[in-house]
C-alpha cells in the first residue's frame, strides 16, 4: 500500500518514538509524509533511513530529541532536506543527539545553512555514533546556532594534526566555546596524531570548560612505548591549560 499522508494525532502523549525497518530496495520503495500532531509530546526519537518525511505539529514543549541516521550514502541529496526540516521543528529542545552521519550529509545542501534555527535554549548535543572531523561544515553551523551550549558529546572527533591549520579552525569557533562550554566528553578516543590535534584546539580555547572526559579504547598508561607516549601527551595538553581533567582508560580513571 502506497500512501501519500500519515496522520499520528495523540494529545496526551509525551514520547514518541519511531524505529523504521533499514532497507536497500530504493527502486520498489515510495516515501510518504508523517504528519505528527502531539501537544504534549516532550522527547522526540527516530532510527532510521529517513525515507519518508516528518513533520511534528503543535509539539511547542519538546524538550529532547534524537535523530539516528546511518546508511545514508547515495542519498544523500534526498535526505539532507528531511533532516534539515526535523531540525527546524527543534527549535526549542534543550538536549539533541544527532548521528555524525546526520550532520556529514547537510553539506549536501549548503543553501540550506541560512535555514537552520538557532536553538536558544539547547544546552547539550550528543554527536554519537559517527566519526567527525572538527572543521566539518555541518557541525560549525549547528553550533553556531547553539549559544547556550554547555556540554557536547562526540563518538569520535578528530582535525589534521598540523597546528598551521589551528587558525583556520579558531577562525570558525562558535562562541559557545568561548563563553559557556563547560564539558566535552569523546567517547571513543585512540590516541592518534589527529585525535590529539583536536584536545590541543578544545582546550586552548574552551577558558569556562570545567570538565573533559575522555574514554581511551586502549591503555595508554601501561602499554608499549608508542602507547606511553601518547598517555605522556594527554597529561602534558591537560595540565597546560587545566587543572583539573579526568582521563578515562579501561574502565580506570585518572585525576590529572
Amino acid at each position: 500500500m502506497n500512501l501519500g499522508v500519515v496522520s499520528i494525532s495523540a494529545p496526551r502523549l509525551q514520547s514518541l518514538h519511531i524505529s523504521c525497518l533499514d532497507t536497500d530496495d530504493w527502486d520498489n520503495l515510495t516515501s510518504c509524509q508523517v504528519m505528527i500532531f502531539g501537544p504534549s509530546i516532550k522527547y522526540f526519537s527516530y532510527n532510521g533511513q529517513l525515507v519518508d518525511e516528518y513533520c511534528l505539529c503543535s509539539c511547542s514543549i519538546l524538550v529532547e530529541a534524537s535523530v539516528i541516521c546511518i546508511d545514508l550514502i547515495h542519498r544523500e541529496r534526498e535526505v539532507v532536506y528531511r533532516i534539515n526540516k526535523l531540525l527546524r521543528e527543534f527549535s526549542n529542545i534543550k538536549c539533541l543527539s544527532l548521528t555524525g552521519q546526520a550532520i556529514e550529509v547537510l553539506k549536501w545542501a549548503e543553501e540550506l545553512f541560512v535555514h537552520l534555527p538557532v536553538f536558544h535554549n539547547l544546552t547539550k548535543l550528543e554527536v554519537v555514533p559517527g566519526s567527525l572531523e572538527l572543521n566539518c561544515r555541518g557541525l560549525h553551523h549547528i553550533l553556531r546556532n547553539c549559544p547556550s551550549l554547555e556540554s557536547a558529546i562526540f563518538d569520535s572527533i578528530t582535525c589534521a594534526a598540523h597546528p598551521e591549520n589551528d587558525d583556520q579552525i579558531l577562525n570558525s569557533l562558535p562562541s559557545c566555546f568561548l563563553s559557556r562550554l563547560k564539558s566535552i566528553t569523546i567517547v571513543m578516543f585512540e590516541g592518534i596524531d589527529e585525535e590529539l590535534s583536536v584536545l590541543r584546539i578544545l582546550l586552548k580555547n574552551t577558558p569556562v570548560l570545567e570538565r573533559m572526559a575522555i574514554n581511551c579504547l586502549v591503555d595508554f598508561e601501561g602499554g608499549s612505548d608508542e602507547k606511553k607516549e601518547v598517555h605522556y601527551q594527554l597529561v602534558a595538553l591537560f595540565r597546560r591549560f587545566t587543572s583539573s581533567i579526568t582521563y578515562t582508560a579501561w574502565f580506570r580513571t585518572y585525576d590529572l
